[in-house]
């Protein structure tokens, strides 16, 4: 009688035990998951930070531009749809940034394929609006590790995760246009409309008007 007192004894410490492992795995587990997903959040929403201020550092060298044009007298789009305005300098292929696929620049004014610093798009270098980049002719942005500033120039730079294209498309002629700005990080080879699909793309838009 003693004995299976003794054997019932045990097989209920047994049971505890294994609940109380599960408990604690849980308490543990569910913790641990809550931290690995606030981190990938952490790291997401700072690339999309990094990603909205390169696109809007865009959307104010297009400014620049514009300005600069109307206070030297040029045509208000000029160094940006191919022509020439004496300050900034284009390969004038395609309508550069007004046309089909738009263009990048360097803000910083640096060159970016010498001797120009703004270049034409083709679908094989920088992201447009309907797919992502491909090939060994991508144009990533890179960033200088001594300036501190975000640029195309190899030299003293590391490559980052962001490519980045501007669109220029004057809906009133000679009065206003539309400046599309996408940033892309993420997964190339996709396709879709506004970011691609399946990956990571900041997409700024906004009107400028040929002031007086």
């Amino acid at each position: 009688m003693i004995n299976n007192i003794t054997k019932k004894l045990k097989g209920f410490t047994l049971i505890e035990t294994l609940v109380a492992v599960l408990l604690l795995t849980t308490a543990i587990a569910g913790p641990l998951t809550i931290a690995s997903k606030s981190l990938i959040a952490a790291l997401v929403a700072k690339d999309q930070v990094t990603a909205f201020f390169l696109a809007q550092d865009a959307v104010e060298y297009v400014r620049f531009i514009r300005d600069t044009n109307k206070l030297r007298d040029n045509n208000w789009l000029a160094g940006l749809d191919g022509t020439s305005n004496g300050f900034t300098t284009a390969d004038g292929t395609s309508g550069d940034c007004v046309g089909a696929n738009g263009c990048y620049f360097d803000s910083t004014g640096n060159n970016i394929d010498a001797p120009y610093n703004i270049a034409y798009c083709t679908n094989n270098n920088c992201l447009t609006l309907g797919g992502a980049p491909i090939g060994s002719g991508a144009k990533p942005i890179r960033f200088n590790t001594t300036l501190n500033r975000f640029t195309y120039v190899v030299s003293g730079s590391i490559v980052t995760p962001f490519v980045r294209s501007v669109k220029i498309v004057e809906v009133v002629n000679e009065q206003e246009a539309v400046v599309t700005v996408a940033v892309y990080w993420g997964t190339t080879g996709a396709t879709g409309v506004g970011c691609p699909t399946g990956t990571r793309c900041v997409v700024v838009q906004e009107s400028i008007f040929n002031w007086q």
